[in-house]
């Protein structure tokens, strides 16, 4: 993939910029922003200060002054007069995201970590923020769908019960009561994504036409209600706010008053027109310096990037895995790679010993962002974003040309052929399974699943095979769906039981059943490797198709259905994300396959040997066969003390572990099941019956005894210093981490660990050990320099974070010392909970 243009990388010096981002951070309306945030309707505000907000508003546009060649005499600045179809973005806002949001981005599912705490804090601020916007209540339910009205239209179908593949849709119909049926009113003005998508669902759609004046006929709308209600229907109205065509504004509060005086739901699509009334304030977080605000740190390192040699050449060069490619080449490759990480030098408070440099382990839940992707998406996609759906204008068409030939190399680094169809689906696995459900038919309302499966005939109903590895985005939503699951267990060595799957797919085949595999090509739990040539061999030999999920590993090789690929788009399509997976693929291809494969093996090996070495650590799954590195494991302290004690035999719990390494290291673990609930099952040992208890106390609202492990993983471009230093870490809490019990409350409810800053003063020497480890600590973080890519300077880099590093490890010591090494149970228990249900130490 060849650059676009003349993208100049990663903060290149830019004086248009300089002058406008001084001229906004320097500007009194900008600094008012940090303490007002008034609504729009307040009388108070003055027209001038109105104008003088516009006036900044455009000064934040992404675009602004791009201009383009014409046909007729040369150049023409670029005024976008397509806001309908396609906003513009700020500046303010993508700076905000690069310098808040991206340095400690992470999964949501955890509360152990700093990365994962925070950024749930933010995401539940954020959430709630736009709940008061909206004016919802604290019953309302606020739901983030994805690409535009169509996506949500899709969204609440959905929570309806009444989206139903097309398939089937006659049938579902046929079945349903007339009391059971939705009615939904449409308008004359509705985009196709609030018309067509009702009329491929199970309800009866009525349309309502305009009167003598053009607008919705109202009258007309009382009518019908009036009639579907007396038949006792449940109804909904689903009206565009404003026409995407003529403008003409529709009175929702007016139409809401009619539709819920006939006992039906409203809903209305605010694509084409301005949002509702604002009802809530928000000041910005912590100390966002705003639009390229003097930031001499950002300044150094971003000079440094635009001036290397390394940086340069990526103009030139986008080979693939080259075997000829020396490991010389792909160290420094690497090594660049390091050098784009957002959020590298992030440091945070801890409850021991002031700051600690965060350390990111998790890349199996979310991966990094890289500077030089989110740049060049705002130097070069952002300024002519528009929506695709046109060839007749600049931005049409050049978007149009990005967006085909992101999706076009994206096909070709994943090896799909002509007649193949991509389909970007949004969030995670999760969506591209839903996708592949809805494309195959099966995807049906949990309230209508089991009339469908009656009304099936055998060789209707398709038959899903998931291995033992799977996430729940893998299984469940499988078995929400019409198709009949066979689960397929493990053999001997832990590895997918093939005889099993061979005899399950010669039964189904014999009965002429439709048949999927759908497996996951690597467990994200312990990272054992599944054969996926081998395995979609085996299925293609018995007809059935083969579909995996490569979630936890990278793409070797992937089944796509015939599909068409604009048909699949809303009427927004994913055009940013299109343009930023085609980056990534082609990072991943600069950086080498070879090299990225090479030092996943070596940090695989390493980590095993490591861990294996230390009696206390028991890692989950068959240490013997392929894996890549990622490591689930259990802590075991030792047992001196404890023969009559509760807590024998008993590992910590997980996600105690993840909290220590998040305190006294910095190291972003995740701790729980990491949504793999059967496999964990068969991993722990937990029987059917010891299943049904924990879950019956789970819906008691006991969370806490959920059972779980700790993991962590090595992605290929972390340096041998922060492997090293992870791997000690957990060793460390393997031989100590008992000792931290006492300083930590749990919560049964929640499964949260939580310091107890005051248990700090009943140890004597504690307080002395973290005021010295404190000052040690300062001393090393100021001899750290910033990010480099050269080597000398990386190698002076990787001894300072070395010696960093050790620091933390001895003053982890100092603290462990200092607390008694064996104590009582210290952690009370509810006399609720059975304390045979407790599978860890308190």
């Amino acid at each position: 993939m060849d650059l676009v243009h003349d993208h100049h990388h990663c903060g290149e010096e830019n004086s248009k910029d300089r002058e406008d981002y001084a001229h906004v951070a320097n500007s009194d309306l900008l600094r008012c922003l940090r303490v007002e945030s008034s609504s729009s309707s307040s009388s108070q505000r003055s027209l001038r200060k109105g104008e003088e907000r516009i006036a900044w508003l455009r000064s934040q546009l992404v675009g602004s002054d791009v201009e383009f060649e014409t046909p007729f005499a040369g150049c023409r600045r670029l005024v976008y007069a397509d806001q309908t179809a396609s906003g513009r973005c700020l500046h303010y806002i993508e700076n905000y995201i690069i310098q808040h949001v991206l340095p400690i981005y992470g999964n949501t599912h955890t509360e152990d970590s700093f990365v994962g705490s925070k950024i749930t804090r933010m995401v539940h601020e954020a959430a709630a923020y736009v709940k008061r916007c909206m004016g919802a209540g604290p019953e309302d339910a606020l739901v983030f769908c994805g690409a535009g009205a169509s996506a949500a239209v899709k969204r609440l179908q959905e929570v309806m019960g009444i989206a139903v593949p097309s398939t089937v849709r006659s049938r579902m119909v046929q079945a349903l009561r007339d009391e059971e049926r939705w009615v939904v009113f449409v308008g004359p003005y509705e985009h196709h994504s609030n018309l067509l998508s009702w009329r491929q669902s199970t309800a009866e759609v009525v349309e309502i036409g305009v009167d003598g004046e053009g607008l919705l006929d109202v009258s007309a709308l009382r009518r019908e209600l009036a009639r579907h209600g007396r038949a006792g229907r449940p109804m909904i109205g689903s009206f565009s706010a404003c026409s995407n065509v003529t403008g003409i504004v529709t009175d929702t509060r007016a139409v809401a008053r009619i539709l819920h005086r006939h006992g039906a739901f409203a809903c209305f699509d605010f694509a084409a027109r301005s949002c509702p009334p604002f009802h809530a304030s928000m000041d910005l977080v912590h100390d966002h310096h705003h639009c390229g605000e003097e930031n001499s740190k950002d300044r150094e390192d971003y000079a440094h990037v635009a001036n290397s040699e390394l940086l340069r050449g990526l103009r030139v060069e986008s080979s693939s895995s080259s075997s000829q490619r020396n490991l010389c080449e792909g160290e420094e490759r690497i090594a660049w790679l390091r050098s784009e990480l957002v959020g590298s030098d992030v440091e945070f408070k801890t409850p021991f010993a002031g700051r600690r440099r965060l350390v990111y382990a998790d890349q199996t839940a979310s991966g990094r962002c890289l500077h030089y992707i989110e740049n060049y998406i705002i130097q070069h996609v952002l300024p002519i974003y528009g929506n695709t759906h046109t060839e007749d204008s600049f931005v049409g068409s050049e978007i149009t040309r990005m967006v085909r030939e992101a999706a076009a190399y994206v096909k070709r680094c994943m090896g799909v052929g002509p007649e193949d169809a991509l389909l970007f689906c949004g969030a995670g696995a999760s969506a591209a399974v839903k996708r592949l459900q809805e494309v195959m038919g099966i995807a049906v309302p949990s309230t209508v699943r089991g009339r469908m499966v009656q009304a099936l005939r055998d060789e209707e109903r398709w038959v899903v095979f998931v291995g033992p590895y799977e996430h729940h985005s893998n299984l469940l939503s499988w078995r929400q769906s019409t198709a009949e699951v066979v689960e397929i267990g493990v053999d001997s060595e832990g590895l997918l039981d093939v005889r099993a799957l061979r005899r399950e797919l010669a039964r189904h085949g014999r009965a002429g059943r439709p048949m999927i595999g759908s497996f996951s090509a690597c467990s994200n739990v312990t990272g054992i490797v599944t054969d996926t040539r081998a395995v979609a061999r085996i299925l293609h030999r018995h007809g059935a198709f083969a579909c995996f999920d490569f979630a936890a590993r990278s793409k070797k090789d992937t089944l796509y259905y015939e599909s068409i690929e604009e048909r699949e788009d809303g009427g927004t399509p994913p055009i940013i994300q299109k343009i930023r997976v085609a980056l990534a693929f082609w990072v991943k291809s600069y950086v080498g396959c070879h090299v990225i494969g090479c030092r996943e093996r070596l940090h695989a090996e390493s980590a095993l040997r490591f861990l294996l070495a230390n009696p206390n650590i028991i890692i989950l799954g068959n240490t013997q066969v392929m894996r890549l590195p990622i490591f689930s494991f259990l802590v075991f302290p030792r047992d001196e003390n404890t023969d009559e004690n509760e807590n024998k035999k008993k590992p910590l719990h997980g996600r105690f572990v993840a909290k220590l390494l998040n305190d006294l290291f910095g190291i972003q673990a995740r701790g729980g099941c990491a949504c793999a609930g059967p496999y964990g099952h068969h991993l722990l040992g937990v029987d059917r019956e010891l299943s049904l208890r924990i879950r019956s106390a789970i819906q008691q609202g006991y969370t806490g005894l959920k059972p779980g492990w700790t993991r962590v993983s090595f992605c290929y471009y972390m340096s041998k210093e922060e492997c090293s230093f992870i791997l000690s870490a957990i060793d460390f809490a393997a031989s100590y981490g008992h000792r931290f019990l006492s300083l930590y409350r749990f919560d049964w409810l929640t499964g949260d660990w939580t310091f107890r800053r005051r248990c700090v003063s009943k140890h004597r020497t504690m307080p002395e050990y973290v005021a010295k480890v404190f000052d040690q600590g300062e001393k090393i973080r100021g001899s750290v320099t910033s990010r480099e890519i050269l080597t000398d300077k990386e190698k002076e880099k990787n001894s300072a974070d070395a010696r960093l590093f050790q620091t933390y490890l001895e003053s982890a010591k100092m603290i462990a010392f200092s607390l008694p090494e064996f104590s009582e149970p210290c952690i009370d228990v509810p006399a609720e909970v059975d304390r045979s249900l407790i599978l860890f130490r308190i």
